[in-house]
């Protein structure tokens, strides 16, 4: 896998074939990557934020590295073993458990770790997918539904209405796109240079 952050001083992280962790570029977020998380062969996959990043292995633990000054980069430990998926934003972090339930640390500023909950306000167990944006974060549920949470103030938590359902979502820093059942891709939130022009 291979994943691009950074903000004026971008760079990027990649799986190499034999496991190892790789990144390159102008930023420092990297500059912590040294020991278990540099030597290890059996990382699978890399998702890198604006100045921090996240890598999950084989045995379903993840590490992160660079900027921590929010505990972005600090996955509960509770929880080693049981990551199937990571994603991260520009100082927060997501991933989904193999139990189907969502964890988020960092930041907290646009409630971008409140994931939502049922009507019982209990943890959702039944997410498939999950994209981490700037400030926020969407997921699709095994009903095919698409939710979303965390700051809204360009829209890119107003999910269009659609009778399809939802095969896949990735979050930007200020925009949302995802696509439904028939291919038809559709994006919403921050337009300013584009973005929603599909």
């Amino acid at each position: 896998t291979v994943s691009v952050g950074g903000d004026n001083t971008p760079y990027a992280c990649a799986i190499r074939s034999n496991g190892q962790l790789y990144c390159f570029g102008s930023h420092q977020a990297f500059s912590a990557l040294t020991g278990d998380l540099l030597n290890a062969t059996n990382w699978v996959s890399v998702s890198v934020g604006v100045r921090h990043g996240c890598a999950r292995n084989g045995e379903g633990i993840v590490r992160c590295f660079g900027e921590n000054n929010f505990g972005q980069g600090d996955p509960p430990r509770v929880f080693d073993g049981q990551w199937a998926e990571v994603d991260t934003g520009y100082a927060h972090s997501c991933g989904r458990l193999t139990d189907g339930t969502l964890n988020c640390f960092g930041i907290n500023s646009d409630a971008q770790l409140d994931v939502p909950t049922d009507e019982d306000d209990q943890p959702i167990s039944q997410w498939r997918a999950l994209s981490v944006g700037g400030f926020h974060g969407c997921g699709v549920l095994d009903d095919d539904s698409l939710l979303c949470w965390g700051s809204n103030y360009y829209g890119q938590r107003m999910v269009p209405d659609t009778e399809l359902p939802w095969i896949g979502v990735s979050a930007g820093r200020y925009h949302t796109c995802a696509q439904d059942e028939d291919g038809t891709l559709r994006c919403w939130g921050w337009n300013s240079r584009g973005e929603r022009a599909i």
